[in-house]
């Protein structure tokens, strides 16, 4: 979705150049990026078998979301998923998300860290990139911002039901 590489010749003056309408859509999909990688950490203590609602849950879901990077937790979910037995529902689905998520992972870097702006189809995204001196313009269609947000809301209802079943097990 977001995808391309232009110059940095947006010249971000205020607040107002994005619309209430993508206001409200990017902070949904920032929020549910947030949750999914709460859910991605839940599930990992799942797979751990670290037990909810116990100062050990509390500690490890901690030093997951503290200590590690958003790709280094997807990493990490995919390298616990791996560790689940065949038989189990839900390592297939965890390896195959872990994957969709590192190849969309800079989605939510564009969403948290560009300047967005409004525009005549959707949003234009500035964003710095490590290791160059050019920053990344990306035109996004709304379309792709909705496909966007179900995405996350997809995989969030999915993680949720994962880590609650996993727990149980």
């Amino acid at each position: 979705m977001f995808e391309g590489n232009g110059s940095a010749s947006m010249q971000p003056s205020s607040p107002e150049q994005l619309s209430i309408r993508h206001a409200k859509l990017l902070g949904r999909y920032v929020q549910t990026c947030a949750r999914i990688e709460y859910q991605i950490a839940s599930v990992i203590c799942a797979i751990e078998d670290v037990s909810s609602g116990t100062s050990d849950w509390d500690k490890r879901h901690n030093k997951l979301r503290a200590n590690k990077s958003t790709s280094e937790l997807i990493g990490l979910l995919g390298r616990s998923a791996r560790s689940l037995k065949d038989e189990n529902a839900w390592k297939t689905y965890l390896c195959e998300i872990t994957g969709w998520m590192q190849r969309f992972v800079s989605n939510r870097h564009y969403a948290v860290h560009g300047v967005i702006e409004t525009t005549a189809n959707g949003v234009r995204v500035n964003s710095a990139q490590k290791q160059s001196d050019i920053a990344a313009q990306i035109d996004v269609s709304e379309a792709d911002l909705n496909e966007m947000l179900a995405d996350a809301l997809k995989i969030l209802s999915n993680l949720n039901k994962c880590a609650s079943q996993l727990s149980k097990a």
